[in-house]
């Protein structure tokens, strides 16, 4: 952390600064960022997302800024789901018109 007033370096969360003892108006702290294992995608995540198209995309742009690997890995899986999901679909709504 750096002294408001006299600009030197200072201990992280300090109320005064040791060299001018001047008091610190703005308290900085660090954010916490996410860190790899906090990001990394459970096999549960797949499952839904490949499932539940839908769940993958709002869960990837949720996690879209704090945790990337998991967001990609929503994106990737719902799209590889709606294919099949699709594909379902269509069958079912041709057969449904007799057409099948």
């Amino acid at each position: 952390m750096i002294c408001n007033n006299c600009k030197k370096e200072i201990n992280d969360g300090s109320f005064k600064c040791s060299y001018c003892e001047a008091y610190q108006t703005q308290l900085t702290t660090p954010i916490k960022k996410p860190s790899d294992n906090e990001d990394t995608t459970s096999i549960p995540t797949i499952i839904l997302s490949f499932f539940f198209p839908l769940f993958g995309l709002v869960y990837g742009l949720i996690w879209k800024e704090d945790y990337p690997n998991k967001a990609n890995a929503c994106f990737k899986w719902a799209g590889i789901g709606a294919i099949p999901l699709t594909i379902i679909i269509a069958i079912i709504a041709i057969s449904a018109k007799g057409g099948i």
